[in-house]
């Protein structure tokens, strides 16, 4: 149940994409126009960005540097995943088991939350998949860190 301006709203969630680009325009076209707000131009950021305007909102985005891009611009770690195609083609054999077991122990003096530790488990292969084949962000090369 979401509480909209209008009152409360039954919210059906989709996942991304499964919804087919019909049934995505159906629904975009019952939305009110919005503006959307985004502070940081990190991935994160861009990503949210990319999602809100996809939905057919009025974006503005807000960045204190003089670039785009944030930290994730400065990372050189690449994006902590497991599942991913290019581990598929890589003959990579990695499990959420060993991943969250891994980033767990990697974690501030053992004050990892958990739930976010399951919660980047399980949507990392999607995210890296939306971030390679949607935006061609090239997340080719493998490398275990920690």
């Amino acid at each position: 149940l979401l509480y909209a301006r209008n009152g409360p709203r039954v919210v059906r969630l989709s996942i991304p994409g499964i919804e087919s680009k019909s049934d995505r325009e159906r629904r975009l076209e019952r939305h009110m126009p919005a503006t959307v707000i985004v502070v940081g131009s990190g991935l994160a950021g861009m990503s949210a960005a990319i999602e809100a305007a996809d939905a057919k909102a009025q974006v503005i985005l807000l960045e204190k540097e003089p670039k785009i891009g944030g930290n994730s611009a400065k990372a050189t770690s690449g994006i902590n995943g497991w599942g991913t195609d290019t581990q598929a083609e890589e003959g990579v054999a990695d499990d959420e088991r060993l991943f969250e077991r891994d980033t767990f122990r990697s974690g501030m003096k053992g004050r990892t939350d958990y739930s976010l530790v399951r919660m980047l488990s399980s949507k990392s292969a999607d995210a890296i998949h939306w971030l390679k084949h949607r935006h061609g962000v090239p997340l080719t090369v493998l490398s275990q860190l920690g």
